[in-house]
Order: C-alpha cells, then sequence, then structure tokens
C-alpha cells in the first residue's frame, strides 16, 4: 500500500489524499477476507490451506501491480488491489492462530507476541527495501537526463514533477523513471511473497480444537482403593 499511493501521486498527479482514497478498495478486502478466513478456520477445523492460498493471491496481487502504468486505467488496479488485499487478509487472519494451535498453553503469550513482533518487523523491512530500490532506481535513471538539482527537487517531492518547472518532455521522463521504479520494486516484494508461497506448504497443521481435562475426574482415577487390606 506504502509503494501503491507514492505511486499514484507520481505516474498520476493524484494528491496525498486522493491516493489514500484510491487504495481503501485494498484496505476493505483485507478487512472482508480477513472475516472469511476466520470463519472457514473455525468451520473447517484448517489453516495451512487458506495461508496457502492467501500467501499466493498476495503474490499474484503483488505481481499484478508491477504491470501498473501512468496510462493504465484505475478499475484496472482497484482489482489488482483487491487481490493482493484479499490475500493478505487470509494470512493476517490465519497466521496468529497457527501459531497458537502448534504451542503449549504456557505459551501462548509468547508466540502471540513473536507473531505480531515478526509481521510488523516484515512490514517494516519491506517498506525500507521498496524505499532504497525505489530512490536508487530514480537517482540512477534521472542522472542520465536530467540536471542534479533538478533530480533533487523531483526526489524531495513527487508535486514537482507538475509545477510547471519542467518541460513537457523532462516531465514525461520523469513519469517513465517513476514507473520503471516502481516496476523494480513491485516484482521485488512478489519476489518475496512467492518465498511465503513455498514457505506455507510447509506449514504443519495442527487441530484448533484441544481436549479438556476434567481435574476431578483426572483425581479420581489416581485414588486407588486397595478394599482386601481395608477388610
Amino acid at each position: 500500500m506504502f509503494l501503491t499511493i507514492f505511486g499514484i501521486q507520481a505516474a498520476r498527479g493524484d494528491s496525498a489524499t486522493m491516493s489514500g482514497v484510491r487504495i481503501i478498495v485494498g484496505q476493505a478486502a483485507i478487512t472482508v477476507t480477513s472475516s472469511i478466513g476466520g470463519y472457514l478456520m473455525g468451520r473447517f477445523n484448517t489453516y495451512k490451506p487458506i495461508i496457502t492460498i492467501g500467501t499466493s493471491l498476495a503474490a499474484l496481487g503483488i505481481g499484478l501491480l508491477a504491470l501498473f502504468t501512468s496510462t493504465s486505467p484505475f478499475g484496472e488496479m482497484y482489482g489488482f488491489l483487491i487481490v493482493a488485499g484479499s490475500g493478505a487478509g487470509m494470512v493476517y487472519a490465519c497466521s496468529t492462530v497457527a501459531a497458537q494451535s502448534a504451542c503449549e498453553k504456557h505459551e501462548l503469550a509468547v508466540v502471540t507476541v513473536l507473531v505480531n513482533f515478526f509481521m510488523n518487523l516484515g512490514s517494516a523491512v519491506g517498506i525500507a527495501v521498496a524505499s532504497a530500490i525505489v530512490n536508487n532506481g530514480l537517482q540512477s535513471c534521472l542522472g542520465d537526463h536530467l540536471s542534479a538539482d533538478l533530480v533533487t527537487s523531483i526526489l524531495q517531492s513527487t508535486t514537482f514533477i507538475r509545477s510547471g518547472v519542467l518541460s513537457p518532455e523532462q516531465q514525461d521522463i520523469t513519469i517513465t523513471c517513476y514507473v520503471s521504479s516502481f516496476k523494480t520494486a513491485w516484482t521485488v516484494m512478489a519476489g518475496f511473497a512467492a518465498i511465503a508461497v513455498v514457505a506455507s506448504l510447509f506449514i504443519k497443521q495442527h487441530s484448533l480444537f484441544r481436549d479438556r481435562k476434567d481435574p476431578s475426574k483426572s483425581d479420581q482415577s489416581e485414588v486407588i482403593v486397595d478394599e482386601t487390606a481395608v477388610n
């Protein structure tokens, strides 16, 4: 979603607010599929296939976003966001439960915290890697066609692209460089998502329902009365 907002601003000239509004469909897809994934998980007592399907949809959606250009219709982008968001929603709904089902009761708190920590860490690392790819791509591409001062101004704000300072030719070059850089970033992110698909195949399935032991029964079973000794 982070890349999508800046990609829309650079490629289509939308404001930051409008760019955020356009990605609401992706967030809505995450919300809806999280609920659906949670229901299916409880209904069929399984989470592994849901996670595999979710990572597959996420990888597909991210890969499709790499096809977005300055002339692509927004309807196309909305479809890509729905696919990617649907996959992410399934993964979010099942990841924590999958980890909790594989641990003992006294480990639940630690496992839950670790799952959330690594999910947040993955998001932070992903944003950092994607930002580095975009910035390096822009500096390399723009540096071949524009002066250093213009490159610095463009990197500081996407609004500079259509501020009137750049000539039509320079503006086209800048937009092309932005689209190319974001395409590279989306392709790398799709590769990471593909690795997640493969990793999901090795998840072990555990039952979501655990047998509850009756303490009174267990205590009674441990009491052995020797009737011959009493008599």
